[in-house]
């Protein structure tokens, strides 16, 4: 019947494909995410803080670390969690 057929994919990013979210002939609509790809032209951090400490770090701020080979990464943060995680009461944030 010819029911399924193969179609390209573009992804808004160059990167790695890192899960793909369907299984072969799987029906999917227009619109609908069937892979994940990660960005390589660099970093994502997040990162957890406590709700004492969570309105010190400004948005916008800078932050500088470095990956497990030692390389020097550094980027802004441009939000945090809207709530806690209420079981450990922590905001999670989120550098790039």
């Amino acid at each position: 019947m010819n029911l399924y057929k193969p179609a390209p994919l573009t992804a808004r990013i160059s990167g790695r494909v890192s899960e793909v979210l369907v299984q072969q002939e799987t029906e999917v609509s227009a619109g609908e995410p069937v892979v994940v790809v990660i960005g390589t032209a660099g970093y994502v951090m997040k990162a957890k803080v406590s709700c004492r400490d969570v309105y010190r770090i400004n948005i916008g701020k800078s932050v500088t670390g470095r990956t497990t080979s030692g390389a020097v990464a550094s980027g802004i943060l441009p939000s945090r969690s809207t709530e806690p995680d209420y079981s450990t009461e922590s905001f999670e944030l989120t550098f790039l």
